[in-house]
């Protein structure tokens, strides 16, 4: 269920730009989610799935990387938002084009990858289940 849960995350870190966009225009989630959700979320979940021997070590190197590209990058745009009032990498034309949301979803895919040699389906964005609460 934990691994579901972060392959959720990393669907949506992985998505193609429009899809991120949609799915949050759909949801009325804030641009801000696109950076924070997964520190806030999976970062913490990770070391957990390690420890209980649930991750492999592809995985684990995925995860930090993304973890670390995401840090960089809410760094860069603090001191974006600092020097000029504004945060252009999250304007849904940043999203699209800044070259470091690419990078992020790549890194997002090769862990997603890494998660589906595990078993761990790759679920879809644009599936209405996705992100939805699952009871066994």
């Amino acid at each position: 269920m934990l691994r579901l849960r972060l392959a959720e995350e990393l669907a949506f870190q992985s998505a193609p730009a429009d899809e991120q966009l949609d799915f949050m225009a759909r949801h009325n989630w804030d641009a801000m989610e696109l950076l924070k959700l997964y520190l806030n979320q999976s970062s913490v979940l990770v070391p957990q799935l390690a420890k209980a021997g649930l991750l492999s070590p592809r995985v684990v190197e995925c995860t930090e990387t993304l973890e670390e590209a995401l840090l960089s990058l809410d760094r860069e745009l603090a001191e974006e938002y600092r020097r000029t009032g504004a945060i252009e990498a999250l304007t849904p034309e940043g999203i699209r084009q800044d070259p470091r949301w690419e990078v992020i979803r790549v890194i997002a895919r090769r862990a997603l990858d890494a998660l589906k040699d595990l078993g761990v389906s790759a679920p879809d964005l644009l599936d209405p289940k996705y992100n939805r609460p699952v009871f066994d």
